[in-house]
């Protein structure tokens, strides 16, 4: 914890966060680590590209924010 401490991280804090993610991976499109693999049903050769935000507040971090194609 030391190294969290000095930017405002308590323990209880950081279990929070922990037990969240945990529980809800990718629920309802946010809990992203990295941006998910997108693909549509009948379109095998569509290559899309996911965007995400991150932010403080954990319900919505990590959430998809942008789905683009890419030629």
């Amino acid at each position: 914890m030391s190294a969290l401490g000095k930017h405002g991280v308590t323990n209880e804090r950081l279990d929070e966060v922990s037990d969240f993610y945990r529980y809800k991976p990718q629920d309802g499109g946010f809990g992203y680590t990295t941006p998910p693999q997108i693909c549509v049903d009948g379109f095998p050769d569509l290559k899309l590209r996911a965007k995400l935000a991150f932010g403080t507040e954990l319900k919505g971090n990590g959430r998809l924010v942008d789905v683009r194609v890419v030629n």
